[in-house]
């Protein structure tokens, strides 16, 4: 199928700024199944083209000049197939996203939140692991009912 694509974004600013950056994913990337047969982009100024972690195509614009609004425009076209399976791109290991960084360091109330659930995830599993104990200990005795002591295992599970 082919599409024929245009897509235009404005942005508009109370007051006039001096300065502005902006990452652009208006470009689509070829693969098994799409193929790119034109593509253009209006942009008030040139911008940088590169590839973001996952292999998108990304555009930086930076305008250094006063200016209270941007038109971009990106247009094309885009030939789809509709075959089965996956697309040919390359997955990244979930563990690229917990890399650290200066700005993925948690600040004093973000770390007060994580302890304050991580107290309350202890106390849960500190009352289910003493529920289960209980349990083990009434299903080792001969003569006792091991069906109602089973159900007991439910309990900590419950709301």
């Amino acid at each position: 199928m082919k599409l024929s694509i245009r897509h235009h974004t404005e942005y508009r600013y109370s007051e006039r700024v001096r300065h502005s950056t902006q990452y652009l994913r208006l470009t689509p990337r070829p693969s098994r199944r799409q193929r790119i047969l034109k593509w253009e982009l209006d942009l008030p100024e040139p911008a940088a083209r590169a590839s973001d972690s996952f292999g998108n195509v990304l555009h930086v614009l930076t305008l250094d000049q006063p200016h209270q609004s941007i038109q971009l425009v990106a247009r094309g076209q885009v030939n789809i197939t509709d075959e089965d399976g996956e697309d040919d791109d390359v997955r990244l290991s979930p563990l690229v996203f917990a890399r650290f960084s200066p700005l993925t360091a948690a600040d004093a109330a973000l770390t007060a939140l994580a302890a304050y659930f991580l107290m309350q995830d202890i106390a849960m599993w500190a009352m289910i692991l003493a529920t289960i104990g209980a349990i083990w200990n009434l299903l080792s005795r001969k003569g006792h009912d091991r069906r109602a002591a089973l159900a007991l295992l439910a309990l900590p599970l419950m709301p």
